[in-house]
């Protein structure tokens, strides 16, 4: 049964067919086929061959693709054969598909040149997907690499609208590769891609949108995201992911998170989704789950992910969620800082070379000290602090331990705000640095604000004795005791006292100092 109402029409196409009218054979074959009903299906097929013994080349073309493609019918003696015929007559497609077999060895003997002259010859009959196939071979493989002719052949695809090569004359423009670097043309590119659905070109431009400080929107680097992850770019849906886990512009909702997060991993097998759910099964409440989030952990560390390294190292130095094995932690620290220099893993194994008594190397522990240091950490700032307050593995220096401990304390360390705060204060220090009780006091203030005990506590001290602020016994006695709550009830218990700082102090003179460039 023909499809629609117009019987008069359908009869004249059949009529037409029977009697030999080739385009008429080629449209009923066609319209028969896609009524998907089986005896239709098998009647349009006939109708093409009917056309195909003509040597028509839409015909032989939609066998070649019924014999690939349908599942039912596929076949593919019959389908090669088709193709062949294609390629005789010259049909731009066949002869860029028939590149793609001898390219990939289906069917026949792998010969890249070739696979070569198919795509050049369906190139001059303007085969857009040609153009790319010689601009990728020429670009990247082997003895035929040949900048030149690539670019070429990309411009001529880009030309002709193929969505990829748009994109890719995008990336030509966005690093000056090949061209004069001009963010517009890249822009204009990656627009004309995205509105042929390239989901790669889609996310250029949500990365464009986000990242570039004179085009930042984040309302257009949205939409871009949302047809990014539309098109099922693995990376956007990761994104989009991250979008509902932290409630940026849409509404938080971890559930819908969880779910691109695993869209993501179901176009590819990337570690940042499985990273992104470790830490919601790991640390958000009313999804928490450990063993759930150990084993996405694992499977982001499998791939590489260096912050997962950092964290499973971890969980081998505290001996959580498995048997504790140092050698093992500092293995997946060294391993995380291959993937990226970024200092957490750094000031994990500081905290084992100084610490550890098994695996104790002094000066191992103040190379990833400065190492975190250099890398902004602020609690490895407030401990270099104390090794130039004290002289410990460096010589004694109160001015740059001061350094030290302001940069720690804008970056909001707690024990950063009492040691600056208490070294401003301290009447030692008058002979090396002009004494600063007032300057101390408001330090100690904003600790204090922030809820930090040792600043409670010596604050407290400041009021008590007028150091710095008048004497107010009320504020001191309010501000000891929130210091005591908090764990801090006499100088003793603050943190520069504690057993482990006092060695420092009394092993400075020994210990060999390490040579430091500033």
């Amino acid at each position: 049964m023909l499809m629609g109402n117009d019987t008069i029409a359908q009869r004249c196409l059949r009529m037409a067919a029977t009697k030999g009218h080739v385009d008429a054979q080629v449209y009923l074959g066609k319209r028969l086929y896609y009524t998907r009903d089986s005896l239709g299906i098998l009647e349009g097929i006939d109708w093409l061959k009917k056309a195909a013994r003509s040597e028509n080349k839409t015909a032989i073309w939609d066998l070649y693709q019924i014999y690939v493609y349908d599942k039912d019918y596929r076949d593919s003696i019959s389908a090669f054969n088709y193709l062949k015929k294609a390629v005789e007559l010259k049909h731009p497609e066949a002869l860029n598909d028939m590149g793609r077999f001898y390219y990939t060895g289906y069917m026949v003997e792998q010969n890249v040149d070739s696979a070569i002259v198919y795509f050049k010859k369906a190139a001059d009959l303007n085969d857009k997907n040609a153009c790319l196939n010689l601009y990728n071979i020429y670009r990247a493989v082997g003895e035929n690499v040949d900048t030149v002719a690539a670019f070429e052949y990309l411009k001529k695809a880009a030309e002709l609208k193929q969505s990829e090569a748009l994109y890719e004359m995008g990336n030509y423009y966005y690093t000056g590769y090949m061209v004069e670097q001009d963010l517009d043309s890249a822009i204009l590119y990656y627009e004309k891609a995205a509105d042929l659905n390239e989901k790669n070109a889609c996310s250029a431009l949500y990365d464009i949108y986000t990242f570039d400080e004179g085009k930042r929107d984040t309302v257009i680097a949205y939409e871009y995201l949302k047809r990014a992850a539309i098109l099922e770019n693995p990376y956007a849906l990761n994104n989009l992911g991250l979008y509902y886990q932290e409630g940026y512009m849409v509404e938080k909702d971890i559930d819908m998170a969880i779910i691109y997060y695993n869209a993501a991993i179901g176009k590819e097998d990337f570690a940042e989704p499985y990273w992104n759910l470790y830490n919601i099964y790991q640390f958000e409440e009313g999804h928490k789950d450990t063993i759930v989030a150990f084993e996405y952990l694992k499977k982001a560390v499998e791939l590489g992910n260096p912050y997962a390294l950092n964290n499973l190292g971890l969980y081998y130095q505290e001996g959580y969620m498995v048997e504790k094995d140092i050698d093992m932690a500092i293995g997946l620290f060294k391993t995380a800082i291959d993937k990226k220099y970024f200092a957490e893993p750094y000031w994990n194994l500081y905290n084992i070379y100084q610490y550890d008594e098994d695996h104790r190397k002094i000066k191992a522990a103040y190379g990833c000290l400065w190492n975190a240091v250099n890398l902004g950490y602020a609690d490895a700032k407030n401990v270099m602090g104390v090794c130039y307050e004290l002289g410990y593995m460096v010589d004694k220096d109160i001015c740059r331990a001061l350094g030290y401990y302001n940069d720690a304390a804008e970056k909001g360390c707690s024990s950063a705000y009492s040691n600056l705060g208490r070294v401003l204060s301290e009447k030692k220090n008058k002979k090396i640095m002009r004494y600063k009780p007032d300057i101390a006091a408001k330090v100690l203030q904003m600790g204090a604000d922030k809820g930090y005990a040792e600043c409670q506590y010596l604050l407290g001290m400041a009021y008590k004795k007028g150091c710095g602020v008048e004497k107010n016994q009320e504020k001191a006695r309010r501000l000891l005791n929130l210091a005591a709550n908090n764990g801090i009830k006499s100088e003793k218990d603050l943190e520069i006292n504690n057993i482990i700082y006092k060695k420092w102090a009394k092993d400075a003179k020994n210990i060999e100092k390490v040579e430091v460039k500033h």
